[in-house]
């Protein structure tokens, strides 16, 4: 609603009185200033208005802490999984590693072990086919020794023998 005020070349708008929604208001003067539903055309809560600003401003920082909380406790709780995952990791890494290096070593100790039982089988083989051959070479060695004296002996005996012969069939003569 337009009304006049005391002075004729200015004017007031009341439309709050018409719309409660109306948000400006024209003053005396002349300018135009912002003003909501429970504030008074100089920007004042209205009496009972105080409350509702009060509850407004109690809710929306509430709502504003209670984001934050959240917003923390959920980085909070992600860093902490991440450095549990973090943990977990490491450890499972460390185990593996040192079971790898573990089963390395024993499979490494396994084998020069064994090599070196076939090492020393085949020394032994190897020394014992020679203790054989030697063995074998003095027989064959001893074998020929007795042969030949056998030889020489009977060669001998037979030169006797026949000088023997000679000697009496010449001598009978």
């Amino acid at each position: 609603m337009l009304h006049m005020g005391s002075n004729i070349n200015s004017w007031s708008l009341w439309c709050r009185e018409c719309c409660p929604l109306c948000m400006g208001s024209i003053h005396t003067l002349g300018e135009f200033s912002l003003s909501f539903p429970w504030t008074t055309s100089t920007g004042v809560p209205r009496g009972s208005s105080i409350v509702v600003v009060v509850v407004v401003v109690v809710v929306v920082v509430v709502v504003v802490v209670v984001i934050v909380v959240v917003v923390v406790v959920v980085v909070v709780v992600v860093v902490e999984v991440v450095v549990v995952v973090e943990v977990v990791v490491v450890v499972v890494v460390v185990v593996v590693v040192v079971v790898v290096v573990v089963v390395v070593v024993i499979v490494v100790v396994v084998v020069v072990v064994v090599v070196d039982v076939v090492v020393v089988v085949v020394i032994v083989v190897v020394v014992v086919v020679v203790v054989v051959v030697v063995v074998v070479d003095v027989v064959v060695v001893v074998v020929v020794v007795v042969v030949v004296v056998v030889v020489v002996v009977v060669v001998v005996v037979l030169v006797v023998v026949v000088v023997v012969v000679v000697v009496v069939v010449v001598v009978r003569d």
